[in-house]
């Protein structure tokens, strides 16, 4: 479930190329993690151990903190299953 609310990050990759990067508060209910082509992994990190975690965006710290104030926020309309 991912919530129909998002936080937008302007980011600029080492190669100077300018994005715009949505951030949403999702639930994680259960399934396979099917990534696209942009990736070739993924993990779950625990949220007190980010701080720690590499390699990451720069951004990923303060788009969490943002995230989580969604999360506060969201009721069970702003959700939809994906």
């Amino acid at each position: 479930m991912v919530t129909s609310i998002s936080v937008n990050e302007y980011f600029v990759k080492t190669n100077g190329q300018a994005m715009v990067l949505p951030h949403y508060y999702a639930r994680f209910i259960g399934g396979e993690i099917i990534l696209n082509d942009e990736y070739s992994e993924y993990r779950w990190v625990n949220l007190r151990e980010l701080d720690q975690f590499e390699p990451k965006i720069e951004t990923v710290a303060s788009m969490v903190e943002a995230v989580q104030k969604i999360m506060r926020v969201a009721t069970e309309a702003d959700y939809r299953e994906i």
